[in-house]
Formats: structure tokens, sequence, C-alpha cells
């Protein structure tokens, strides 16, 4: 007999997430998402990796049924042994595809399968985005060889998107980009409908802004001079330095990565002085104690490089694939200042604002901290509908019943 909810009633759906590579951060808030509904049955195929990262040990809920592949055991093996779970499911929604492409193009799923995509261009376009630079050029020729040649990953990969029935992006931004450019496969792409986080317990900040207060800035992630451009911020923070009117702290949340690391915050260290004081960690910093730098923090700063590498693949932030911004903003209710190359989505302009120039930058800062702005655009999140938890879950719901009627039909 098909199981039933606690209640005795039948399940309105059931989903098969396997998330098998890694991403167990956005498994985790799938799972916050989905299984509040109690109508709702999840089963999770995921790897050991996965099911240690997202901290599942010990987590029970009547709704959930989670199977872990051991690290030893093939996939193929694993997806046959719980066929019968799959069986019982509305829709599959795999999370990550990264490797493992002819085992999942070969399995027959048999159900309505929903695929995410990370990478656009390396997904969608692989030879299109090769990056031939002298500097990569063997590791490309590597690539081609062993995987693209001998290991036919291409070839699997369109097999097994071909028989997905919908391909799901990371943001609005990234959808549109696919569809306006029509890539392989774009008929498929449905709503993104299931962000990465969502939105939880949003509060008032506490009213601020008197002289004595002082204002908190920072920009996450780990610290080197690939992914952002610290320097443009570093001028314009040593612009603005004189006229802050308040105690600023600038904070670097992050680890620093090599020289290049070092290299920056020595830099920033050079403006700390009795009103800019300068923070940043020489090591690994634990989560809990990440999140309460986080908290303390009123704005973040993102001076992202657009342009980054997947593999050997050229990939754009804010248009193929996303940043951490974007989870940072909605997760720990801070609004940002973006660098404006970086295509945000709509749903967040409310609680962003963006920058060009060192001197736009310098501006944005001055008027943050004197003018406490920022508490402006804190006071929108409890506006962002569209992250918010429960209408994420009847949105995808709602997107699962029209993926499952048009599969059918």
């Amino acid at each position: 007999t098909m199981p039933r909810t606690e209640t005795g009633l039948a399940y309105v759906m059931t989903i098969t997430v396997i998330e098998i590579i890694h991403h167990a951060d956005i498994l985790k808030n799938i799972v916050n998402i989905l299984s509040s509904d109690k109508q709702i049955r999840l089963i999770l195929l995921v790897s050991e990796r996965v099911y240690r990262e997202a901290q599942f040990d010990g987590f029970h809920a009547p709704n959930i049924e989670i199977f872990v592949k051991a690290d030893a055991e093939k996939l193929d093996r694993f997806l046959a042994d719980h066929q019968f779970y799959i069986d019982q499911s509305d829709i599959v929604y795999i999370n990550t595809i990264e490797k493992y492409f002819r085992i999942l193009s070969q399995h027959l799923f048999n159900k309505p399968l929903i695929i995410r995509i990370h990478n656009v261009h390396a997904d969608l376009d692989p030879w299109h985005h090769l990056d031939w630079s002298k500097k990569y050029l063997t590791d490309t020729l590597s690539y081609i060889l062993r995987r693209l040649i001998i290991q036919r990953r291409h070839f699997y990969k369109k097999r097994l998107l071909s028989s997905a029935s919908g391909l799901m992006f990371g943001n609005s931004t990234i959808t549109s980009y696919v569809k306006k450019h029509k890539f392989h496969f774009y008929q498929k792409t449905l709503p993104p409908n299931l962000p990465f986080c969502y939105l939880d317990n949003v509060i008032d900040q506490p009213v601020r802004g008197g002289t004595n207060d002082t204002v908190i800035m920072a920009i996450p992630g780990n610290i080197d001079n690939q992914r952002k451009d610290y320097l443009k911020v570093y001028a314009a923070l040593s612009n603005a330095k004189s006229l802050f009117k308040k105690q600023v702290e600038f904070r670097l949340l992050g680890k620093p990565k090599g020289d290049a690391g070092k290299y920056i915050i020595d830099k920033f260290l050079g403006l700390a002085s009795d009103d800019l004081k300068i923070t940043f960690n020489k090591v690994f910093i634990p989560q809990d104690e990440y999140q309460e730098m986080f908290k303390e923090v009123d704005f973040l700063i993102a001076p992202i490089n657009i342009h980054t590498k997947y593999r050997v693949f050229n990939e754009i932030y804010g248009k193929s694939k996303m940043s951490g911004i974007e989870n940072d903003v909605i997760t720990h209710h801070k609004p940002a200042i973006v660098i404006d190359s970086y295509c945000m989505p709509a749903e967040l302009k409310n609680v962003t604002t963006t920058y060009q120039t060192t001197e736009q930058l310098t501006n944005l800062l001055v008027d943050w901290v004197n003018e406490s702005t920022f508490l402006e655009y804190s006071s929108h999140f409890k506006n962002l509908d569209f992250f918010k938890a429960e209408n994420i879950r009847n949105n995808f719901i709602h997107l699962c019943k029209n993926v499952i009627s048009k599969t059918y039909h």
C-alpha cells in the first residue's frame, strides 16, 4: 500500500530529490521549504558526503525518507535498489548534474524529471565556451580528450537533458539569459520557482543611526583578487574614510587565499584608524562563528568579477551562473551594494543598489553610513514575498503539477 500522512490521508504529492554530488546547503533549504507541508512526501537519494554536510544524521520527519549511497557503492546499483521508491514518486528532481551522465541518462526514471542547471555554458553549450587561453590550454585539451571524447560526457549529458521534462535555473536573470540566447534545450526552461534559499523569520532591525553607533559593512567570501575587485573597494573606502561621521567597521568575511589574499588584507589594514576598524580572519571560520559575525553586519558590498571559470569553461556570474551574494542577502537579511555588471534578479531590486565607478561607490558608502540609508533598504525584506518559504512551496508544487500534466498528456 502507498504510504499515507500521519492523519491517514494520501499524500498530495511525492517528490524524489537526488543529490549525489554536493550542494548540501541547497538540498537542506529544499527540505526545509517542502517538508513543512505534511501532505508532501519527500524521498531523498543522497551520497554520504551530502548526508554528512547537510547534517541529516538524527534528522527525522514523518514525511521524509532518506537513503544514502555509500561511497563504495556504484550509482547504477544504488538507483536500481531504490527504484521501488522512485516508482512511488509523482516527480523526480535532480539538484546537481556534474558527472555520472552515462548512468543517469541510461536509468529509466519513468517519471517526469526536473533537472537543476548550475553552469549554463558548461551544461548547455560547452563547445562554444571552452577556455582556449594559453594559461589553460593544456587543461582544456586534456578535458576534451578525456571527458568529451573518451568518456563521451557531452553525448550522455545531451541524452539526459533530452529526457528531462524541464530544466530549472538559479534565478529569473539566468532563466531569461537562457531563453534570450536560445541555448540548447531552452524550450524546456521552467520558471525558477525553487530558489537556492528562502527568507526566514524577517524581523525589523533595531532602530539605529545614532552618532555613537558603529556601522558595520562587510565583503563575504574567500579573499582573493580573481573573484572580486577588492582594490576598487579599497580605493572607495580610502576616499570615504575622512567623510564618515560615524565609527565604521569593515569586515572581510572569508579566508585569505594565498599571497593575493594576504596582500588584500595588508592593503585594508593600512586604512585602519580610531574611527575605521578593519576585521578579518586568518583561517577558516567555523559556520556558527561565521553566522554570528554575519548577524552583526549592517550591509554587504559585492565587488564581483563577473567573468569566471567552471572547470575549463568560461562562465559569467549573474548570467550563466549564480554568485553567492544573492544567498547572503536573502539568508541573512542584509542589503547590499553590488557592482553594476552583476545582474541581480528583479526580485531583489528593493534590497540592493549598484555602482559602476570608484566615485559612485565612495558616495554610496558615505551615504549609507552617514544617513543610515541601509535601514531603508532593510525595511523591504518583509515584502520579498517571492522568497518566503510558503510561497516557494506553493509555487513549486503548482509548477510540478503543470509538468506532470504536460508529461502525461
